[in-house]
């Protein structure tokens, strides 16, 4: 047999994976908060409760998903902030489940036996899964955690099919092949649009494994286009949206924007650079870099080796789909990068015990041993990772608490809040989730300076409130941006005759305008 060849083996032990996965779901519930994360966190706490429209690319398939998951939970007596934290605490423990079941199969292609496998593959599962840049996005309203699980998937998936259709004398199963991933693909893309990164590749490798076969027949090719095409009807969703808004709509969301929407074609600004924040920078030194570099390194190196771990053609498109993946980290400029290394460093891991089992002799002499002392540190640094996941959900709830007791203030039940920041959702979840000042106008200036948001305040209270500014440079800092706020804020303020409130966290104050 070629030893470059890997041996289709059996699962390592029947209900291993599932086991990391569950012990990985207590983990990050014990984690999540019962108040919405910072980012995001707020919007889609809505977008889930309220069957909404998130902002690009809009995430239909974890709408509607994660709408059912938080109408059970919430039925169930969890919170709705809670609920929608919960279900990425699920995407969590799957991602785990999968890498565990991914790893412990590569481990058992080098000749571990299935409980040794099983036991080794939990090292990678605790070094992905505690890292606290990972539990960052397992327990807050986020779509990364699914992201990450469709990764393992995928890469399960086409291990899988890449060895079912090496034997030469059977069957190959192409149908099968071509309707799963054809399915996955499109579900990939209308989760996350980076998947791209991992389903050209090994698609690519697929296909050819398939012509190899002489199996890539118009059949086939039908099959996989009608899954894909199946898969991605979920984005109609936001086409009828477009024209038919919910109560929680990301507001430049129209039928003449939708398709904008649809491929984030705003975010293109973002591209040429790498912008961290100076936390993320941090963060990423700590917690990402260290486990990276090692995890990329096994990658690029595997289709290189001789290894059994997994069929060539899979190690080639793994290795390409995690350089496409970090390449675009690289040169995309948003202030929080570090949930797009997530994938690769997740894959990596999985790979990189069964490759050192397989490539370096003195781990496979000494192997044991090695793996119980990664298994200690592995146990001092998960203590260490879980009170920075405990600690992180206690500063969330305390932020909630601030800004709720600052929202309570407002002296009045009708007027305008109007809070400079993204976060103006927080608001929002106040107003709908708990029935707290339904009729206040929570806005953020920042959405008034796009067309379908300003024609809807201009029909709604009949006034323009970007008519007569003072002549302000664009916002494109801090400075800038906080003064046509202000602007704003203050032409809001002299054209209605409801009062006006400036909301600002920030600097704990909640400043009521005076009228002239």
């Amino acid at each position: 047999m070629n030893p470059a060849r890997a041996p289709r083996i059996v699962a390592p032990v029947p209900g291993a994976s599932l086991l990391a996965g569950v012990l990985a779901l207590l983990a990050y519930l014990a984690m999540t908060p019962g108040a919405s994360g910072d980012k995001d966190g707020s919007e889609f706490t809505l977008v889930l409760a309220t069957l909404g429209a998130a902002h690009p690319t809009g995430y239909a398939l974890y709408t509607f998903t994660g709408h059912a998951f938080v109408l059970l939970a919430h039925a169930l007596g969890a919170s709705w902030p809670f609920a929608a934290n919960a279900f990425s605490a699920l995407g969590g423990a799957v991602a785990i489940g999968l890498l565990h079941a991914l790893s412990a199969r590569l481990l058992r292609s080098t000749g571990v036996s299935a409980r040794g496998a099983a036991a080794v593959a939990l090292l990678p599962a605790v070094a992905f899964g505690m890292n606290p840049i990972w539990t960052l996005e397992t327990t807050i309203a986020e779509v990364n955690s699914w992201h990450v699980a469709w990764v393992m998937g995928v890469a399960l998936f086409a291990r899988w099919a890449i060895e079912a259709l090496e034997p030469a004398g059977e069957p190959a199963p192409a149908l099968r092949i071509a309707a799963l991933g054809g399915l996955l693909v499109g579900v990939g893309l209308t989760h996350h649009a980076t998947s791209v990164f991992f389903s050209l590749p090994l698609g690519a490798v697929l296909l050819f494994a398939l012509a190899r076969r002489g199996a890539l027949a118009a059949g086939v090719v039908a099959i996989g286009l009608g899954a894909f095409v199946l898969a991605l009807s979920s984005v109609a969703y936001l086409f009828w949206r477009a024209s038919h808004p919910a109560l929680v709509q990301w507001p430049m969301l129209a039928p003449e924007t939708v398709w904008y929407h649809v491929l984030g074609a705003q975010y293109r600004g973002y591209l040429g650079r790498f912008a961290p924040t100076e936390v993320q920078r941090h963060l990423l030194s700590a917690h990402g870099y260290p486990w990276l570099a090692p995890a990329l390194l096994v990658l690029l190196a595997a289709p290189f080796t001789r290894s059994r771990i997994a069929p060539r053609l899979w190690r080639i498109g793994v290795a390409a789909a995690a350089m496409l993946q970090t390449a675009y980290v690289f040169s995309y400029g948003v202030p929080d990068p570090s949930p797009y290394f997530l994938p690769v460093l997740a894959l990596g891991l999985a790979v990189l015990p069964a490759w050192l089992a397989d490539a370096v002799p003195a781990v496979r002499r000494r192997g044991a041993w090695i793996a119980g002392i990664a298994a200690v540190a592995l146990a001092v640094a998960s203590i260490a990772w879980g009170r920075i996941g405990r600690e992180r959900a206690g500063i969330y709830q305390e932020f909630d608490d601030l800004v709720h007791r600052m929202w309570m203030s407002v002296p009045f039940d009708d007027g305008f809040v109007i809070w400079g920041d993204d976060m103006v959702h927080r608001l929002w979840e106040y107003q709908l989730l708990r029935d707290e000042k339904p009729r206040v106008i929570a806005l953020s200036p920042a959405q008034l300076t796009y067309p379908g948001p300003h024609a809807a305040f201009i029909a709604r209270h009949g006034f323009d409130p970007l008519a007569e500014l003072p002549s302000l440079p664009p916002a494109v800092d801090e400075p800038s941006t906080r003064a046509l706020f202000e602007a704003i804020a203050a032409r809001i303020n002299s054209a209605s005759p409801l009062p006006v409130v400036v909301f600002d966290p920030e600097h704990l104050s909640v400043r009521r305008l005076r009228k002239q």
